[in-house]
C-alpha cells in the first residue's frame, strides 16, 4: 500500500516538474523573441 502511494506522489511530482519546465522554456523563448524584435 505504501509503495503504491509513494509511486503516485512520484508521478504527480514528475508531472508538475515537467509542466514547470515547459512553462519556463516558453517564457524564456518568448522573452528572447521579444528581445530580438526590439
Amino acid at each position: 500500500m505504501q509503495k503504491i502511494y509513494r509511486n503516485k506522489i512520484c508521478h504527480i511530482y514528475l508531472f508538475i516538474k515537467i509542466q514547470i519546465d515547459i512553462n519556463l522554456f516558453l517564457i524564456f523563448q518568448t522573452s528572447a523573441f521579444i528581445n530580438i524584435i526590439n
